[in-house]
């Protein structure tokens, strides 16, 4: 009995992760106070008439009518009010019942309801605050991209490189050209997605549109740098051997996982996730060779009559707002303000 215990365990676990959702949107966001309408969908077939769901009492959240489903298009309208602030509260239903059965709970259509019903709720502070993180979170990314360009023309406007760290961009290109595998595959490709939903049948995908445009924008930025390096003056500078071998590391690790996944020793979704893990390892040592840079070239010139802009000084004022808005916007998202 005790050797069929972990074999047991693994296929409910594997039956339990593959189930698929019933109701959706799985994720809906309400404010305190101020009744809203959620129109929620159903892929079931109600055979048995309109479905009405009812929705344990809770803490945080008002449900001011219970959800009823109607079987011609299997959607109803979910009203909601915010008692409290949070962040990803589950309604639990107490009740489901069809319109042609006053007791149904038990019947084979509300229990394959409630198996993949799942229904997260955030509750906000005020509307105003959820603008504003809103309005914070593209401010965010809009500084990010925006960032890439005054390097860019400051290259132009002096016809040189010289103070540009080329292991900096390197690895700014080696980085973004991994975190744009990423975000394409996990928002475009349906069979990633497939298998996402199968590891975490309750999260929505992680990546938006915004999420896709931003690497791949910030990719096309540094090559276009790169190729400033052909063109204008650079004097002595190159690549570092270290730079060679972290990215030739790093193109062995990608290059592993593909021959990985070609011979289905790993998923998609796995060899997809390996990539992002070179974005964060590029993301921490890929400002270290440009501060060495500019530290030298501050010692260089300091007494020449030449004064070389230091590479990467007009992005310290974005990098400021960058982390200002990147911390309220996580940390407001994450209290429910």
């Amino acid at each position: 009995m005790s050797t069929n215990l972990p074999i047991l365990v693994s296929t409910v676990f594997a039956v339990l992760t593959t189930i698929e959702a019933t109701l959706t949107p799985e994720h809906v966001t309400v404010i305190i106070g101020k009744p809203s309408n959620h129109t929620m969908k159903t892929k079931l077939e109600l055979k048995y008439g309109d479905m009405e769901l009812q929705f344990r009492k809770n803490s945080y959240v008002d449900v001011l009518t219970p959800l009823v489903l109607e079987a011609s298009s299997r959607e109803g309208v979910l009203q909601l009010a915010g008692k409290q602030a949070t962040k990803g509260h589950r309604l639990i239903v107490e009740i489901c019942r069809s319109a042609n059965q006053l007791d149904s709970s038990n019947t084979t259509e509300c229990i394959e309801m409630l198996k993949g019903l799942y229904l997260e709720v955030t509750v906000l502070k005020s509307s105003l605050v959820a603008a504003l993180v809103m309005v914070v979170g593209w401010a965010y990314f809009t500084a990010w991209s925006v960032s890439f360009y005054p390097q860019m023309l400051l290259n132009i406007q002096r016809r040189s490189v010289i103070g540009l760290n080329f292991d900096f961009l390197v690895l700014n290109i080696v980085g973004f050209l991994a975190y744009s595998a990423y975000n394409v595959f996990m928002y475009f490709d349906s069979n990633v997605q497939a298998l996402y939903q199968e590891a975490h049948p309750h999260s929505p995908i992680p990546v938006l549109l915004n999420d896709v445009f931003f690497p791949t924008h910030a990719l096309a930025a540094c090559i276009l740098t790169a190729l400033q390096c052909f063109i204008y003056k650079r004097g002595n500078q190159r690549v570092s051997y270290t730079c060679m071998v972290i990215t030739a590391i790093m193109g062995i690790w990608a290059l592993v996982g593909g021959f990985a996944t070609w011979f289905k020793l790993i998923n998609l979704l796995q060899y997809v996730t390996s990539l992002s893990y070179i974005k964060m390892a590029v993301t921490l040592f890929k400002y270290i060779p440009q501060k060495i840079c500019n530290a030298y070239c501050c010692r260089l010139f300091s007494t020449s009559e030449e004064k070389v802009p230091l590479a990467g000084r007009s992005e310290q004022y974005y990098w400021i707002l960058l982390v200002a808005t990147s911390t309220y916007y996580k940390c407001a998202y994450s209290a429910g303000m």
